[in-house]
Order: C-alpha cells, then structure tokens, then sequence
C-alpha cells in the first residue's frame, strides 16, 4: 500500500515548519506501536504513547503535544473519556479518539468532553491522516477565533454586535465587558437582551446622536461624540461608531458599534480651548489696565497738584474724593489681572493684614452671604502680616463665602435661610519654632457636606458639582493659585451633612502691611537739588503730569516720547544723567532695550520702572530694578526717584 504524506510548505527543507507532535493513549501494546509507526511515516513526530489516564496526564505535561489521539477504552479505573476531561484542564491540544464502538451510548459521552474527532478501528493511512490534517487546521482556526474573542472581551473599547432581521428589526447578539461597564457607568440599561445597542433607544439628545442613529437605521458607516450626564450629574463624552458588517453577496446583515469614552480628552481639550481663551482675554485686559492705570496717574497727578494750596476745606474735600475714586480704580485694574493670572508680578512683593483686610470686607462678605446665611466673624488683631495684597485676599474670601452660601441651597429638605457661616482669623504659634508660625484663615459653614471623590477634585480647574450655568469650576482653583502664591497652604474638610471647613495657613512676613509706594505727600515738603532725570513715557498727558511733579521737586527732566528717542539721549548725554525713569510698555524699542542702553552709556545713572502691567517674561528685567506701580502720586514719584538715586550712589 502507497504510503500518504502531509503536505509541505515549502520545497526547501530548511523552511519547512516543525513536524507537528502526536501523542498516543492505547492500552493495546502491539496496536500502539503500529500506530506509532504510521505517524512517523506520515511525517509527525510521536512524543509518548500512555496506556492509562495518570500516565497520560504525565506525558501530556512533560512533552506538550499539538493533538492527542486517545482510545476511549483504555486500562482501569478511568476510561479515555475522563482522561481527555482531564488533559482539558492542563491545555488546548485537540483530541480526537480512536474507538471500535460506534454505539451511541458512547459517541453521546465522548461528546461531552468536545473532541476534535473520531477514527473508527480498523483505519487506514489515508483516513488517519486526512482525521488529523482537518484536525489540525480546525483547531488552528479555533485559536485564532478565541484569540479574537479574548482580544473583544478586554478592549478597552465598548462594543455591540447588533444582528438586523429582514423586517427591519434588530437585536443586540453579542457585547463585550467594556460596553457593560461604560453602559453602567453612564446610565445604561442596554445589554445583550436590548432590541437596539445602548444610546440608541429613546429619543436623540444631540445632532451627532441623530447622525449616529440615522447611519446605524440606514446601515451605513457613521462616527460622533455625544454629551451624556452620568447619575451623579457629572458630564462626560462617548465617542459612538457605526460599521455596518457585509456578507460575501453584498447583503448587511449585523451592525458592530463602537464606544469609547473620551470624557478625559474632551475635559482636556475644553480646559485647553479655557487656557487659550484666557490668554487672549489676558492679553487684552493686560492692554486695558496698562491704559486705565495711566490715566488713573493722570487724575491722581493733576488732581493732588490742584489740591496743593487748597485751605478750602469743602474742595479739598471734593478732590479728596477724586483722589479716593481713583485709588478704588486702582483696585479694580488688580482685579482685572488677578482674573487672567497675570499679576503675580505686580503684587509679589506687597504685604497685607489679614485681620485689617477681613474686618474692611465683612459689609461685602454678609451681603454676598444674605439671605441663605448669616455670616459670623472671630477676628484676632494679633495676626502678623502676610505676602498677599488686599485685593487676593478679598477674592479667596469672595469664593470661600459664595461656596458656602452655595452649600446652604444643596442642603436636603426646605430651602434653609438661616444657615451659619463663621470666618475666622488666628495666629499659629508653634513653641520652640518661630519660623514655622503661621496664620490661619478658616470659613467654616454648616452646609450639605461633600463626599470623598469630590474634595479631592475641588481644586482642579473647570470641576464643579453645580448645574450647568451656575458654576465655572474656576473659583477654588484661582483660589488655590493665590493661596500658593503667598507661599501657603490650603485644605478641606467636609463629609455628607456635617457642613464643610476651609482652613489656610500663610507664612508670616516680618515687613509693614503698608508698602513704601503709599507714602503720601502727608509725610511733609519733599525737594532735592538739581538731580538730572530721563524721564520716558508715551502717553503725553501722563509724560506731561510726570515732568512737572518731578520738576516741581527739583528735578531738571528731560522728557522722551519713544524707547528710540530715549535711547538716543543716552547715548548722546548718558553720562549726565543721575536717573531714568521709563514706562515697559513703550513703541518700537521698549523699556527693557531703554534700560540696556542705559547701562551702556549711562553706568552710573539709578533706573526706575513705572508700568501698571508687565509681562511675566520681563520679570528678569524687573528683577535688576526699581519699580513703581502705576497709579502712583506725584510725591511717590519723587521720592522712589530720589531713593533710587540714593541706593545707586551708596552701591
């Protein structure tokens, strides 16, 4: 008899694949080595032949066969049934079972345990090997299957295998754990059992879920994002695709959709698309306080050299009061760049009572509270100075207090009105150890509470637990900014229905809480002799205002519109010159160009910044030099010019 042979992959014997390993279960000594012998001659390798279910089990996990060829009758107590049960458990090698009984009884039992396969004794070659050929294949498929199947179940993407009927309707026949998980997490009831994959049952909330849903009716290809809100009213995004499934005759027959949760992306993308916006509102508000506080030095210029002289007590006062506005004014530009973050610069070095500051706002901070609560203050005057200006410290009381008023409304049952907030001021002493001393700040309120994964959220940027419209999720992150900025700390205690504690710690400053840019001309007459002064500036009122309080204090001025015409009188009269005075913000070269010149030509010569706004990047130039603010009074001017003047000749 002509002996059959599997087929190679290749005339080359050096590529053709590894013989595929066998191993034989037979009791029947003399049959086993005849099979042993076929296999060989049919190119497989025989790894072992076992005659009972212990030596099988040993054998299979010592050499790991591709296929095991297993006679159900085999030596006592247990059949090849239970031993190929068993192999089962130890790896995925097929089996296919050699037998001379065909009956029923034992086909139905060989069943059970899924074989491969079965040969029926007496067999020849040909059979045996064309058995374990198509063996051998199926089960290669088989593996790459439940590999695919394995890689579904743990995608991190959602999916739903939708089969339509010809009417029309359509079922969800197969879903993955990941389509479980996001649909449980999102509010989802859909499952295997649903009629229509989750998201597309009910009414459409959006445009792009109405694109999804007319692509997955149409069984066409579709893609979108839709906006959901989860149960515990927190937004998040699903990105949803539809891929219509083809048969080899055109017809679709099973829709696959897509679920990915994008909430992560989009809340970045949304907070990116936030930080731009900020920049661009940045830049402009920066533009705007540079010209408001320029004008604000003009009022308060003119309007305190009107006031000189005036014995008049009715308009001394009404100029007062100019000089008053203009100094709120002054506040509000602040404001304005504590909003865009861009006035770390300008309040760095400025130092505040806290206890001052808290007590001047408690009118502000009972109204913002009223009528959900009322506000109790418990102030200690002994707190020492921190490094935060007035206006930081008003808006992280502003947030605190709005936070917690916000609390009262979240309370369950009736709306409260008489819900307590305490703000509270104290100095921290820790003996042994002054340089870890501190004051604290708390705004305690006896509102809903918060639950753990909340607090720990609280300070991240846009998050916020309040309806849509009523919150940005900016006001304790801003709060946190200018907390960190005076070299703070700040924490949060809170559980459900025993209210919330917001405590921050500040380093005490060992300054004044009045800086020296606030000396006014109550401080007495103020002249010096003949110093020469550049003074640059490109608004020509405030240029004009500027040179005549400078002069008036015996200042002779010379003026400069641009950061080019400055530059050129240094390098003409640079060794002259006692000072210059320049604004940052200048056209064509600017005032750090100015600045370089003068260090060039002009050595010996003092420099004064005065700028209402400045980039942080210039803050390296800010850094080598004397800065005034704007707004600034004329007696302010001249002394910080005369101080300066004073601290370049003693270096």
């Amino acid at each position: 008899m002509t002996s059959a042979s599997p087929p190679s992959g290749s005339n080359d014997p050096s590529k053709q694949a590894r013989p595929k390993r066998i191993m034989v279960v037979e009791d029947e000594a003399l049959i086993a080595l005849d099979l042993g012998r076929r296999l060989k001659r049919l190119g497989f390798e025989v790894v072992g032949i076992a005659d009972s279910y212990d030596d099988a089990l040993e054998l299979y996990a010592r050499s790991t066969p591709d296929l095991v060829l297993m006679d159900i009758f085999i030596r006592p107590p247990l059949d090849g049934i239970e031993t190929a049960r068993a192999l089962a458990r130890l790896g995925d090698a097929p089996v296919v079972f050699l037998t001379a009984f065909g009956d029923d009884a034992t086909v139905r039992r060989a069943s059970e345990v899924s074989p491969y396969g079965y040969i029926l004794k007496p067999f020849d070659e040909r059979t045996l090997l064309a058995t374990i050929t198509v063996v051998l294949e199926r089960h290669s498929a088989d593996n790459k299957v439940r590999l695919l199947a394995a890689a579904v179940e743990s995608a991190t993407v959602g999916i739903a295998l939708v089969e339509l009927g010809p009417d029309g309707t359509s079922q969800v026949v197969l879903t993955n754990g990941m389509y479980a998980r996001l649909s449980s997490a999102f509010g989802g009831a859909g499952g295997p059992v649903s009629a229509l994959p989750w998201m597309f049952e009910g009414e459409p909330l959006e445009e792009s879920f109405e694109v999804l849903r007319r692509a997955f009716e149409r069984r066409e290809p579709g893609q979108g994002t839709v906006a959901i809100t989860r149960p515990t009213g927190e937004r998040g995004w699903i990105s949803i695709t539809v891929s219509p499934i083809s048969r080899s005759d055109g017809r679709t027959t099973h829709v696959s959709v897509f679920y990915l949760d994008v909430s992560k992306q989009r809340a970045a993308e949304t907070g990116m698309a936030e930080s731009q916006r900020m920049e661009v509102v940045g830049r402009l508000t920066a533009g705007i306080a540079h010209d408001f506080n320029n004008i604000l030095t003009v009022i308060l210029t003119f309007t305190g050299l009107a006031r000189d002289g005036i014995e008049d007590s009715e308009r001394g006062a009404d100029l007062d009061e100019v000089i008053r506005a203009a100094k709120r004014g002054e506040l509000l530009t602040r404001k304005l760049l504590d909003f865009t973050r861009r006035n770390d610069v300008l309040v760095s070095g400025v130092v505040s009572d806290l206890t001052q500051v808290v007590s001047e706002a408690r009118g502000m901070l009972e109204r913002l509270a009223s009528p959900m609560a009322r506000v109790t203050f418990e102030l200690d005057s002994t707190c020492a100075p921190i490094r935060l200006d007035p206006t930081s410290i008003e808006q992280i009381l502003m947030n605190l207090v709005s936070n917690a008023r916000d609390a009262m409304t979240s309370t369950p049952g009736p709306v409260q009105t008489t819900g307590a907030i305490t703000v509270r001021s104290s100095r921290i002493e820790v003996a042994g150890a002054e340089e870890l001393a501190c004051v604290r700040l708390e705004v305690i309120d006896d509102g809903a509470g918060m639950e753990p994964s909340v607090t720990q959220h609280i300070f991240d940027p846009l998050f916020t637990t309040k309806p849509r419209g009523m919150g940005t999720g900016l006001g304790l992150s801003t709060t946190k900014m200018l907390v960190d900025r005076a070299g703070g700390t700040i924490r949060v205690r809170s559980a459900p229905g025993r209210g919330t504690t917001f405590e921050l710690e500040f380093p005490m400053d060992a300054g004044q809480a009045d800086s020296s840019q606030d000396r006014e001309a109550s401080e007495g007459p103020f002249h010096v002799d003949g110093m020469r002064c550049l003074l640059v500036e490109d608004d020509h009122s405030l240029r004009t205002a500027a040179a005549r309080g400078l002069s008036t204090a015996g200042f002779r001025v010379v003026e400069a519109s641009s950061g080019e015409a400055a530059c050129a009188a240094i390098e003409t009269h640079g060794a002259t010159f006692d000072i210059v005075v320049s604004d940052m913000v200048l056209p064509g070269a600017g005032g750090a160009q100015v600045f370089e010149a003068a260090r060039k030509f002009a050595p010996n010569a003092a420099l004064l910044v005065t700028t209402g706004y400045c980039d942080p990047d210039l803050s390296p130039v800010l850094a080598q030099v004397e800065v005034l603010w704007k707004p600034f009074t004329i007696p302010c001017l001249a002394r910080r010019a005369a101080d300066a003047v004073a601290k370049r000749r003693a270096s």
